[in-house]
């Protein structure tokens, strides 16, 4: 079962975050796709830690995507200097 919910979280989460980080850039499309981006990451976590054995090179490829999210959620929800993000 567990399998499941970390196959369908990928799909939902990761291809999701990715079709909606190609929108114009100001959408609100753009805006969200960090956010699904690191959620998806738990679901790879998830997935390393249920293979066997443990995918050690999953889990270092997550902290490198984690951190291309964290910039994308960093600049997409900066304030503005009228006080608005993005």
């Amino acid at each position: 079962m567990i399998f499941w919910i970390v196959q369908i979280g990928l799909v939902a989460f990761g291809l999701t975050a990715h079709w909606m980080n190609q929108a114009k850039d100001g959408t609100r499309w753009r805006k969200w796709a960090p956010v699904l981006g690191l959620t998806a990451q738990l679901f790879w976590i998830g997935h390393a830690l249920t293979s066997d054995p443990i995918a050690w090179g999953i889990l270092g490829l997550v902290v490198l995507y984690g951190a291309g999210w964290y910039a994308g959620l960093r600049r997409e929800w900066k304030p503005r200097p009228n006080g608005e993000t993005a």
